[in-house]
């Protein structure tokens, strides 16, 4: 795995939500743009294993949750 760029970080999910969205994804009936990949999971609870540059206010060894862009 690569290591985190700048402003990313690295998590060990520890929780995942499965909701509708994953449902419908699953199904193929929700609605996509194109040949997007499979992505399921929009929401993760977990702690952070390592942080790229530029991260200040998160250190190896936080709890962390975290909600996928655009939701």
């Amino acid at each position: 795995m690569r290591e985190p760029g700048p402003g990313e970080v690295e998590i060990d999910v520890a929780f995942t939500g499965l909701n509708f969205r994953d449902v419908m994804k699953v199904m193929g009936i929700y609605p996509t743009e194109g040949d997007e990949p499979l992505v399921l999971g929009d929401e993760v609870a977990g702690t952070i294993r390592r942080v790229g540059p530029g991260v200040d206010d998160l250190a190896p060894g936080d709890r962390v949750m975290a909600i996928a862009p655009g939701f």
